[in-house]
């Protein structure tokens, strides 16, 4: 089992600035960080999605053109840039419009199941990787790829939406994956430092003038 951060661990600016997971990992456990950085004193706290989704199960090899695809159908039906996320477990990024510093993302908690249970490696990401992919018929996932997805919406971002779990599993489905076990409406749904976003000195004094909400 894993060791709980104390506040005091992190309250050292090492942590911090040098390991930021821990302080994810705090915020994470006990819904604020903690420190006395002027980002975290100036956050207000909101609404956040941070939750499994649906169930992918892949019957046909999906291509890095399918992704590129996907990406530009979901961005014309939301409205958003939609891109493969740089990270290791891989996933579609929404990118804001609005806010830089809104974030969103779909990512795949996926492995091979045959011959045995291994973990499935997300290319990497760089800036030419969505036109690269755009014409590529490399395999990024084939038929013996499975599992779920992880849903987050952080920092004002809005939060995801069933209409808009509906859009990702139509499209998916039309490329022969079946989706399975959507979350329920309340489980999108959380509150506290994850959808904080911050604000001007003046505009957060005056919100914690008035508010009950506790600030270390």
């Amino acid at each position: 089992m894993s060791k709980r951060l104390s506040e005091e661990d992190v309250h050292d600016p090492t942590i911090n600035q040098e390991q930021p997971v821990k302080k994810q990992k705090y915020v994470a456990e006990h819904g604020k960080c903690g420190c006395r950085c002027d980002e975290c004193i100036s956050m207000i706290e909101g609404k956040y999605t941070y939750t499994y989704g649906f169930k992918c199960k892949f019957n046909n090899p999906f291509t890095c053109r399918d992704f590129i695809q996907m990406c530009e159908r979901v961005s014309h039906l939301l409205n958003v840039r939609v891109v493969p996320e740089p990270i290791t477990e891989g996933g579609f990024e929404l990118k804001s419009n609005i806010n830089e510093r809104h974030y969103k993302s779909m990512r795949f908690h996926f492995c091979y199941k045959k011959p045995v249970c291994k973990r499935m490696e997300w290319p990497w990401i760089r800036e030419t990787t969505y036109e690269e992919w755009r014409m590529s018929d490399t395999v990024l996932f084939n038929s013996k790829c499975e599992g779920s997805v992880m849903l987050k919406a952080f920092y004002g971002s809005p939060l995801w939406t069933l209409d808009e779990l509906r859009i990702f599993k139509e499209i998916f489905e039309s490329y022969g994956v079946k989706v399975t076990c959507m979350p329920t409406k309340k489980s999108l749904e959380d509150y506290g430092i994850m959808g904080g976003t911050s604000v001007g000195t003046e505009e957060f004094a005056e919100y914690r003038n008035n508010s009950n909400a506790y600030f270390k």
